[in-house]
């Protein structure tokens, strides 16, 4: 969080744009707001519908001009009412009114209520919805959510009502926004005010803050029309601008401490020499203010009065670096006190109205967070970023599934980062930074994972060096998640790069000087020099045997490795040996679940197959999805990329149209996770094709093939080995199909490319000129499949 004034450090704004659209529930002040199953029948006429659970109303609500605005509009021609406001301006209490009234009346048969802060979290909701509606066909909740959105504007003759609250950045509901439909109607709250709210059939109206009767009427009914206590009511408004959030704060106080009035409390305003009249949507469109921080001061020290003295203002001092929309209780408990004292403070802080939680997620105020930083001593600081740090760090949950908790625990990371930047990463870079930047990778966001990691080494450099230890960590981070997007040359650039200046700061035999050369001898293998990349990890195994020992996770990473390579360069029975080997290893060391276990265990699967066991990969890799799917859920890359291997294996079993309906499904699949030009997307559609000519359509193979090279072009580049493959596959199909021409003329051009990428002994040069001298010779070229499968 920054002082006011300043603005957000570039690195720490990109970290937070970064986790921008995470889903997770929400706890809102005053209530509590995730999401529900209705209950009655699905799809039926019969029954209204409510997805989501409608914030209830606070105490002494007053009913405003601004409810009658919100009826007003949407009971004309508007079918979408935009509104918009400052912090606290009691948006969602509007929407909620609004609902709460529809429902009660019986004037809608669906009722929807959506956490808009995040484009996940919107896609969530519309999938919950799709299922309560009948509409769900799928696993995948993009597509449901797409059903849902469909369902919406057909003229079904059932009224609906959508609100979309909170909601952060509009380009999150792009192709979501509720269509104007005559039988339904949808809010959305937001506190921007940008033109891309605009469209055909929303309307705006803006929530501005209590006008001075709605200001009185409120404090009247808080404070039980106790004359002595309202003595000074209409000033005390004044002096709090007017905004009903502070409003609300400050008649908490005054109720809790006995016989204190109005004017007492605006005495306390005032010995801080503090005013709120100044606040104003258009001058501070954010609503932060130090007025407001006055107020809160005192509730704060209220709660701070309770034993263990002080403890509130060290816990809202961390929960003031991270997202108020969300923060896992399991954080705060990992990292400041005991279970039974975390629950007493976040209860005094709730009673106090500084905060609001519901056992599982703590919600605070933006207001409240803007305040306490702001107070917080410079020379403090640091202690709070750590212990904010420490604690996601330590709720992170191992092994990692997609799920609402990592979303959130990802979207504080992004807080913290903004608001921490200088302590996280002053005495070395926080090891929750390298975790984020991780789940983004292994929940499929191959690329965002290298940019993420790209930024964290450029800030880390300017405040460590490009010394350090963990400036190269990053880098070598960058350079994995290279290779995960499928940039092969470029993850081995990155590392080649790297090598000589991490050596020279650590030294040679630095575990991460180890692990870049493991690296490198991976990358080097991936492009095609299978020798050579066993042979270095040869001698990384015997180095680290003697320096790391045998079941350092180095040594069994490169002993993993060498056994790939060798076994590549044509010695299979040594990498069966050892595979089943490091198997045991694994399972004894780092359990069975350990993602680097199931690593070899899928390895050796494809092994197997590759020495002939063919029921023996299929049954291996049938084994390993039922486990991924378990550890980590079905939609986990890992967990798609065992469903990948075990269609491959099937196939070549001899089951080949049901290989092409395991990958016919599994390409949409893959899509939705990675993103459809991501490497394993398109290494799906590729195999797809393949097999379609192995199943004795050859044009279709080569058709489907011609559509996807120029897509690996551009993704990918012309000269990667998977562009090379595919190009290669057109050929040996088009002379499937009997156009020998065609593939003279497509393999003659490869053959020139790859000699001059890779020269003249490189094997899949060979292997091209093979099926060049076949065309000429009449002879049938190599199994397709066979070749593909070879190159993975």
């Amino acid at each position: 969080m920054q002082p006011d004034g300043a603005r957000p450090r570039p690195a720490a704004t990109a970290f937070e744009n970064e986790f921008r659209g995470e889903v997770r529930h929400i706890v809102q002040i005053g209530h509590v707001n995730e999401f529900r199953l209705a209950s009655g029948g699905k799809g039926s006429d019969a029954a209204p519908i409510r997805v989501g659970t409608v914030p209830g109303l606070v105490a002494a609500r007053q009913h405003r001009r601004l409810d009658e605005r919100l009826s007003e509009t949407l009971g004309g021609k508007a079918n979408c009412l935009i509104l918009s406001g400052m912090g606290g301006a009691g948006k969602t209490q509007a929407a909620a009114a609004y609902a709460h009234d529809r429902w009660r009346s019986g004037a809608v048969d669906l009722l929807v209520w959506v956490n808009a802060a995040s484009r996940d979290a919107v896609i969530a909701a519309y999938a919950q919805a799709a299922a309560e509606v009948g509409e769900a066909v799928t696993d995948e909740i993009e597509a449901n959510a797409a059903k849902f959105h469909a369902w919406l504007d057909r003229p079904l003759g059932r009224r609906w009502l959508v609100v979309l609250d909170d909601l952060r950045d509009p380009v999150d509901l792009n192709g979501l926004w509720p269509p104007p439909n005559p039988d339904g109607r949808a809010v959305v709250t937001t506190r921007r005010r940008d033109a891309a709210l605009d469209g055909a059939g929303r309307d705006r109206v803006t929530a501005d803050l209590f006008t001075e009767s709605e200001s009185l009427a409120f404090l009247r009914k808080r404070l039980g029309g106790d004359a002595a206590r309202l003595g000074g009511a209409g000033e005390l408004a004044a002096d709090l601008g007017h905004l009903p959030l502070a409003l609300a704060q400050a008649a908490a106080f005054v109720l809790d401490q006995p016989g204190m009035t109005c004017d007492e409390y605006r005495g306390l305003l005032a010995d801080r020499s503090i005013a709120l009249a100044h606040l104003r949507p258009e001058s501070l469109p954010d609503g932060h203010d130090r007025a407001v921080a006055a107020a809160w001061s005192l509730s704060i020290g209220l709660a701070d009065s309770s034993r263990p003295t002080g403890a509130a203002t060290k816990l809202l001092r961390m929960l003031s670096l991270l997202d108020p929309n969300g923060i896992p209780v399991a954080a705060v408990r990992s990292s400041t006190v005991d279970v039974m004292t975390a629950r007493r403070l976040l209860g005094r802080l709730r009673q106090m109205s500084l905060i609001e939680y519901d056992g599982d997620v703590i919600r605070v105020h933006a207001l409240v967070q803007r305040a306490v930083y702001d107070e917080t001593p410079a020379s403090e600081r640091a202690e709070a970023a750590l212990a904010a740090a420490d604690g996601v760090l330590e709720a992170w949950p191992v092994p990692e599934r997609i799920s609402a908790l990592t979303a959130m625990l990802r979207s504080n990371v992004a807080y913290l980062w903004r608001s921490a930047e200088p302590e996280l990463l002053g005495d070395g870079v926080h090891e929750l930074l390298f975790r984020a930047g991780d789940s983004l990778g292994d929940h499929g966001r191959t690329e965002q994972a290298r940019a993420y990691f790209e930024r964290l080494g450029d800030a880390a450099t300017a405040v460590l060096g490009g010394a350090h230890a963990d400036v190269m960590r990053a880098r070598a981070r960058i350079a994995h998640w290279q290779k995960e997007s499928g940039d092969i040359v470029g993850a081995f650039r990155t590392l080649a790069e790297l090598l000589p200046s991490c050596s020279a700061a650590l030294g040679p035999t630095h575990p991460l000087t180890f692990e870049i050369r493991i690296g490198l001898a991976l990358r080097a293998g991936e492009s095609g020099d299978e020798h050579g990349a066993a042979r270095a990890l040869e001698a990384v195994v015997a180095e680290q045997r003697g320096l790391l020992g045998p079941d350092h996770p180095g040594t069994l990473e490169a002993r993993f490795g060498l056994a790939r390579w060798r076994g590549r360069a044509g010695d299979r029975a040594y990498v069966i040996d050892v595979l089943r080997r490091l198997e045991a290893e694994h399972r004894d060391k780092l359990g069975p679940d350990d993602p680097s276990t199931l690593a070899v265990r899928s390895s050796l699967a494809r092994w197997l197959g590759r020495t002939g066991d063919l029921a023996a990969a299929v049954d291996g890799y049938e084994r390993l999805l039922a486990d991924r799917t378990r550890v980590f859920g079905a939609r986990h890359p890992g967990t798609l990329n065992a469903r990948y291997h075990l269609a491959t294996w099937t196939g070549r079993s001899g089951r080949r149209t049901e290989a092409v309906a395991m990958l016919e499904r599994l390409v949409p699949d893959i899509a939705v996770v990675h993103g459809p030009s991501h490497a394993r997307t398109l290494r799906a559609r590729a195999s797809l094709a393949c097999w379609y000519g192995e199943c004795g359509e050859p044009r279709r193979a080569w058709t489907a093939l011609a559509e996807l090279v120029p897509i690996q072009t551009e993704v990918l580049g012309p000269e990667h080995p998977y562009t090379f493959k595919s190009r290669h596959n057109i050929g040996r199909f088009q002379k499937q199909a009997g156009d020998r021409d065609a593939a003279h003329a497509t393999l003659e051009a490869l053959i020139e490319d790859r000699r001059r990428v890779l020269g003249d002994d490189h094997p899949t040069v060979r292997s091209t000129q093979k099926d060049l001298d076949s065309l000429s010779a009449g002879e049938e070229p190599a199994a397709a499949v066979d070749a593909f499968l070879r190159d993975r």
